[in-house]
């Protein structure tokens, strides 16, 4: 993954957040925006947006990279009774506030501890917007399992199924084609010590979206969530 941090700061330095609660803010209503102010630079206009519910992904076409932005917040319908018809409330995560994405560093981090971070796509941050101090992180790009075809046989399934019964871990939402891809390339000892891991740690959410292949090897892409 090659990156020029200070380019990609300074591409999105000029975008306006909006200004609730004491702090810059940033939602999923934002995207919208965020796109329009991007087709406006000329040297930028080969990309997709693509978000979950806690932050935004910025996907350049000829990059090897991806560009996240940590989502603050969520506007909210207020009750019947309230005088405006939404409110702004600020994610929280614990110890790690609004920032999924820091969460996202630190479970790769967890993982890395455990000898298990080939598994996961890196997140990193590669500084903060001037005037905002808004992080800006960055990942390699991964092939999502969701955009791709693969399938394994009845019989594979099977094995893989078989093997995770066997060992009683869960497997959460996980795509059993891409757990299958993981105990062909990296082994079923390997498979059922990651899967312990993920247990361990109590990591949701880990359904085809947020799963995929980075250098045609299985990886998890989108690894944090509203409960850690």
């Amino acid at each position: 993954m090659t990156i020029d941090k200070e380019a990609i700061l300074n591409l999105l330095n000029d975008f306006s957040f909006d200004y609730e609660d004491g702090m810059f803010v940033f939602t999923c209503e934002d995207n919208t925006s965020l796109r329009n102010y991007l087709v406006n630079i000329k040297e930028f206009n080969a990309f997709s947006l693509n978000n979950g519910a806690s932050k935004c992904v910025i996907i350049p076409d000829y990059e090897d990279f991806v560009i996240k932005l940590p989502y603050t917040g969520e506007w909210l319908e207020a009750e019947e009774e309230a005088d405006e018809d939404f409110y702004y409330q600020t994610f929280y995560d614990g110890a790690d506030g609004w920032d999924y994405c820091r969460t996202e560093y630190y479970h790769y981090e967890d993982a890395r501890a455990e000898g298990l971070d080939q598994y996961l796509a890196p997140t990193t941050c590669i500084g903060y917007l001037a005037g905002t101090g808004f992080p800006v992180y960055v990942q390699p790009k991964c092939k999502i399992f969701t955009h791709t075809s693969i399938s394994h046989s009845p019989e594979e399934r099977n094995t893989t199924k078989e093997t995770i019964k066997s060992s009683g871990v869960r497997k959460y939402d996980l795509p059993i084609d891409w757990l299958t891809d993981f105990r062909v390339i990296y082994g079923e000892s390997e498979l059922i010590r990651f899967l312990s891991f993920l247990e361990k740690e109590e990591w949701r959410d880990l359904r085809g979206d947020n799963v995929g292949y980075l250098n045609g090897k299985p990886v998890l892409v989108d690894y944090s969530d509203f409960w850690g």
